[in-house]
């Protein structure tokens, strides 16, 4: 089992080995390989580096998690909440190296990464993942979340049009007073 910890700005070339590595794997067919050509751990590395140096501030805490194994990062998770007015919380991206798919990464992440948006009050939980990653829909649904829209997005990677993207919603009960 992996041990999980915050992830810094040294596991960035780490991270975006992990990331292109997930990104060839899980959106082959679904995104151009055009795009997918352009992917590299380098640029993948640099977008990390800049997410790092983009701090949380009093309105949206923002993490990053790792799972480490065998001395080698092999997922994570990174995630935001947002309290204006209200708490919104997403998981934002979660990803697994491929060779280590099915083996309790991706739960043991997504088992955190809820636990944490829980912690700072967060009780209604979003996710979003493209409508073809039907492996992703059985991940979520499989873990409780409930399919709740989709909608068409603007292409961000580089090409015009846009994707379909299903969004997930979990709710986590309330906390309990003490006393």
């Amino acid at each position: 089992m992996p041990t999980l910890r915050p992830a810094d700005p040294d596991d960035a070339e780490e991270l975006g080995h992990v990331r292109h590595a997930a990104w060839l794997w899980a959106y082959r067919g679904q995104v151009s390989e055009q795009h997918l050509a352009e992917l590299s751990p380098l640029r993948e590395r640099l977008a990390w580096l800049e997410w790092f140096s983009q701090p949380s501030s009093p309105s949206i805490t923002k993490e990053a998690w790792v799972a480490v194994h065998g001395g080698r990062i092999v997922g994570f998770t990174t995630h935001q909440v947002l309290r204006d007015p209200i708490v919104l919380a997403e998981l934002t991206e979660i990803y697994v190296r491929p060779d280590v798919i099915r083996a309790g990464v991706g739960r043991a992440l997504m088992n955190n990464a809820v636990d944490r948006m829980a912690q700072v009050g967060a009780t209604d939980l979003v996710v979003r993942v493209l409508e073809g990653n039907v492996r992703a829909h059985r991940f979520y649904e499989a873990l409780g979340w409930s399919r709740v829209r989709q909608f068409k997005k603007p292409y961000r990677l580089g090409e015009a049009g846009s994707v379909t993207v299903v969004q997930y919603e979990r709710r986590l009960s309330p906390p309990t007073e003490p006393g």
